[in-house]
C-alpha cells in the first residue's frame, strides 16, 4: 500500500500552483482514431508550458466522450492545458474549443498538427470563435509519409 501525505499549508499550494501551469493534469483528447504515424506518441509531445513541470499528471479522453462531458465532471478534472489533434475523424479542434468555453475552461489549449499551410490563419479562426480559450496551434514533423 502506498500512502501519500501532502504536509504543505494552503497558503504554500497556493502560492506553488500559481508558479508554473503545468504542476496540474494536462488533458489528451481526441488521439484515439488519428492516423498512425501522423502524430508521435501524446506523452512525447506535451507542448513547453507542460514539459516544464516533470510530475505533470497525464489524462487521456476519447473525442465522443469529451464531446458529451457535462461541466460538473469537467471541473472535477480540472485541467491545467487541453492538447488535441487539429484534426479528427469526427470533430476538429474548432469544435474542441468551443466545448472547452461552454464548458467554463479558460487555461491554454495546444492543437497539434503537421505543417499545414496557413498555422496563423486556422489559430486566428479558432482564437475568434473561442475569446475565452488560450489557443495555440503546435506544428509538429510527420513521423512517417503515407503514400
Amino acid at each position: 500500500m502506498i500512502i501519500r501525505q501532502n504536509f504543505s499549508t494552503r497558503a504554500s499550494r497556493a502560492r506553488q500552483g500559481s508558479r508554473r501551469i503545468g504542476l496540474g493534469l494536462a488533458l489528451f483528447i481526441g488521439f484515439e482514431g488519428v492516423c498512425e504515424g501522423l502524430y508521435p506518441a501524446a506523452d512525447t509531445v506535451i507542448p513547453e508550458p507542460v514539459q516544464a513541470a516533470s510530475d505533470a499528471r497525464k489524462v487521456h479522453m476519447a473525442l465522443d466522450h469529451f464531446l458529451t462531458l457535462g461541466a460538473a465532471h469537467f471541473r472535477r478534472i480540472n485541467p491545467s492545458i487541453v492538447v488535441s489533434p487539429l484534426m479528427g475523424k469526427r470533430a476538429d479542434a474548432m469544435d474542441v474549443a468551443q466545448k472547452l468555453q461552454a464548458l467554463g475552461y479558460t487555461g491554454p489549449y495546444h492543437a497539434l498538427a503537421p505543417r499545414v499551410a496557413d498555422a496563423g490563419m486556422i489559430a486566428h479562426e479558432v482564437r475568434a470563435a473561442s475569446p475565452g480559450i488560450r489557443f495555440d496551434l503546435t506544428q509538429i514533423p510527420q513521423t512517417r509519409r503515407h503514400a
